[in-house]
């Protein structure tokens, strides 16, 4: 969520492949990087549903081996929204060993104080 924008601006995208899955468009995209984009994966392989949920991102080095898989195993309403509820990342070289993210309960369109992520804030925040 935090670097959606940049991946826009740095990568170049391409729907190499379009499939139906629950009765719903999915995109098969692969995203390299552009050759001066300061980022990490040299590219990304995407698959986005119509409706813009995401089921699996994988990451793949500056040498096209792949990294590490994040996979949607669960969408669900939470807080009137519809998105990945469960999702799963995995490393290429060790499968069997992975992080779960579960959101069990999110607030969206939440007022946030303006000093909240401030260098301040962060280094101390109220206990």
């Amino acid at each position: 969520l935090a670097r959606s924008d940049t991946v826009v601006e740095d990568y170049e995208h391409h729907i190499v492949n379009e499939r139906t899955m629950d009765g719903k468009k999915v995109y098969v995209i692969e995203s390299p990087a552009k050759p001066t984009a300061p980022v990490i994966w040299g590219k990304l392989g995407l698959e986005i549903r119509e409706d813009g949920i995401l089921l699996s991102e994988v990451f793949y080095d500056q040498d096209g081996a792949q990294v590490k898989r994040l996979e949607t195993l669960e969408i669900g309403i939470r807080d009137n929204r519809l998105i990945p509820v469960r999702m799963k990342m995995t490393r290429a070289e060790e499968p069997e060993k992975y992080t779960l993210l579960i959101y069990e309960e999110v607030d969206f369109d939440v007022e946030l104080p303006p000093n909240l992520f401030t260098r301040s804030a962060l280094k101390n925040p109220r206990r």
